[in-house]
C-alpha cells in the first residue's frame, strides 16, 4: 500500500509524499488547469495515487483498466473513473497532497482516504444549489426595486453569501 502516514494534526483525506520532494519543484503560483504544463510535483502526486489505486483495485471491485486480469464485465477493458489531485502544506507544514473521486467507489460515495465530495447526492440538500438558488431570489428581488438603499444593501447580502459558498 501507499505511504499511508497521515499527519495526526490533520484528518485521514492528508497524505504525505512517500519520498522526500525538492522544494524547487513547488511553483510559485497555482497552474492553469486548462494548459497542458503540469507542474512536476503534481506528477508525482498523481503517479502515488495511480499507485495506490493499482494496489488497492481488488478491494474496491471497481474495474479502472489499471491492471491486466481483472473485469468485471467481459465486453470491456475497464470502466474508468476521473480521479483529482491537489498538492497542499498541512497546518504543520507538512507537504503532501488531496485526492477524490467522481462518482461511486464501490457503490458509495466516499472512502476513507479520499475527500468527500461536497454534494451528497442522496439528499435534496445541496449545500451548493441552495446557495446558488439564494443568490437568484436576491437577484430577482433587486430588479424589482426601485429603492436604491434596499438595493445596495440587498447587492452586499449577495456579494457575502457569494463569498462564503466559495470558502
Amino acid at each position: 500500500m501507499l505511504n499511508d502516514t497521515t499527519s495526526p494534526v490533520n484528518d485521514c483525506c492528508f497524505t504525505l509524499f512517500s519520498r522526500e520532494i525538492d522544494e524547487s519543484l513547488i511553483p510559485d503560483s497555482l497552474n492553469n488547469p486548462f494548459e497542458l504544463v503540469i507542474p512536476a510535483i503534481c506528477d508525482i502526486a498523481a503517479e502515488e495515487v495511480q499507485n495506490f489505486i493499482v494496489e488497492n483495485e481488488s478491494d474496491w471491485l471497481h474495474d479502472f483498466g489499471a491492471t491486466d486480469g481483472y473485469s468485471t464485465c467481459a465486453c470491456t477493458k475497464g470502466k474508468g473513473k476521473m480521479f483529482g489531485v491537489l498538492v497542499v502544506r498541512n497546518e504543520a507544514g507538512e507537504l503532501g497532497y488531496l485526492f477524490t473521486f467522481s462518482g461511486k467507489l464501490t457503490g458509495e460515495h466516499h472512502h476513507h482516504k479520499f475527500v468527500p465530495s461536497l454534494f451528497d447526492i442522496s439528499t435534496d440538500d445541496f449545500f451548493m444549489n441552495r446557495g446558488m438558488s439564494e443568490l437568484s431570489d436576491i437577484g430577482n428581488t433587486i430588479k424589482s426595486l426601485d429603492d436604491a438603499q434596499e438595493i445596495a444593501r440587498l447587492k452586499e447580502l449577495r456579494r457575502c453569501k457569494s463569498v462564503s459558498l466559495q470558502l
